[in-house]
């Protein structure tokens, strides 16, 4: 019944309700899938244990995790999952990181190796001392990544300049030969030449006298060479920016399978270089470990550092790879391709609907409770694609 005569048009009364139904029918579904990325993070939660062995006045004692404090000494038993962080005092055994790093096969752990909350322990019995409790360790905080990512976007910008302005002094202060004898200290030169040539040379100095030379040597990464090939394969050019002597940077870039190397480059001209690299149209992306990595990590379009880097390259650094492995970076590209192409998908999803369905509302030829059942589709259809990605598998 209505208030005023309509005559012979159609007031559409069912066509309402059966839109208010299915939109929360589509909120709900909708509800539902978002709701995997909660019962993940429970499930991340659930990994830790609930108590600890922990060595107390020479005796072991059961506490609860929330009670171990930091340089307190636990005992991880075969087949336990280690409560918090740690470093490895006495035993030696093998333990599955699959929760930190997706890498099925056990690694070994023995004297001085750390240890992670929530992995577990095989076979052998470790003595630790712990070196993050709490909030402080890195399930917590990989929790707390993925319970920010729920609402929040990605940093765009860094802060370059102030990363610069911190860390380029300090790091002026790679000693260099060249460096002490632009100070006036004499320099035998036939003492570098008796330096292995893959190595590069620091000389100390006391009171404005030469004291010393020191040759250090990297030792390129096993899997750095695969990683280089599997990136040209991609279509991505490979480079090499080093503090490096000519030599050294040669015999590693040669041994890595790089063709394009600049050695001898101070941290300021390495942001310098991909800020103009990025200026030529080209997208760039920096692997770095150390802190004079970190003003090109800040520069870079997308940025990656090693886990066991230093804290201000981690810091500065978009993605950081759990796997002290190169193609880790591999991975991580070919991970962020398959985003991008669920991305372009539910653009897809979300429009093919609008744009079948406003010419079809405008000559009248497609009902309301079609439209409604369109529009709780699309967001439905969104969710579940982009809920799709759990099967990605490195």
């Amino acid at each position: 019944m209505t208030i005023f005569d309509l005559g012979d048009q159609h007031v559409y009364f069912e066509a309402s309700v059966a839109i208010i139904t299915l939109v929360l029918l589509g909120k709900l579904l909708e509800s539902r899938a978002k709701a995997g990325t909660s019962a993940a993070i429970k499930q991340l939660i659930a990994l830790q244990p609930c108590t600890a062995h922990v060595i107390r006045e020479g005796q072991l004692a059961d506490i609860e995790v929330e009670t171990l404090q930091i340089g307190e000494r636990f005992v991880v038993r075969p087949g336990e999952a280690i409560p918090v962080d740690g470093v490895v005092l006495e035993g030696h055994s093998s333990v599955v990181e699959a929760m930190l790093t997706g890498e099925a096969m056990p690694v070994a752990k023995t004297l001085s190796t750390s240890v992670f909350a929530g992995t577990l322990n095989q076979e052998g019995l470790l003595e630790c001392r712990a070196t993050g409790v709490g909030s402080q360790t890195t399930l917590a905080a990989i929790v707390r990544l993925v319970a920010e990512a729920q609402g929040s976007k990605a940093p765009i910008q860094r802060l370059a300049d102030r990363v610069s302005a911190m860390f380029v002094p300090a790091i002026l202060l790679i000693g260099s030969p060249a460096l002490l004898a632009n100070r006036g200290l004499v320099i035998n030169h036939s003492l570098l030449k008796r330096a292995p040539k893959n190595c590069t040379v620091v000389a100390v100095a006391q009171n404005a006298k030469l004291i010393g030379l020191i040759a250090i040597a990297d030792r390129l990464r096993e899997s750095s060479r695969s990683a280089v090939a599997r990136l040209k394969e991609m279509g991505i050019r490979a480079s090499m920016l080093t503090g490096d002597n000519a030599h050294v940077a040669s015999d590693i870039a040669a041994a890595a399978g790089i063709t394009d190397f600049q050695a001898e480059v101070m941290p300021a001209d390495r942001a310098r270089l991909v800020r103009e690299s990025k200026q030529s149209g080209n997208t760039v992306g920096m692997l770095g470990d150390g802190i004079n990595d970190t003003p090109a990590l800040a520069t870079a379009d997308v940025s990656f550092a090693f886990t066991a880097g230093a804290d201000m390259a981690i810091h500065a650094a978009d993605i950081t790879l759990m796997r002290n492995d190169m193609n880790s970076v591999v991975e991580a590209i070919r991970l962020s391709k398959a985003t991008v192409a669920k991305i372009h998908q539910n653009l897809f999803f979300a429009f093919v609907y609008n744009v079948l369905g406003i010419p079809l509302a405008a000559f009248g030829l497609l009902s309301p409770v079609v439209a409604g059942a369109a529009m709780a589709m699309s967001s439905v259809s969104v969710v579940s694609n982009s809920l799709l990605l759990k099967r990605w598998r490195p």
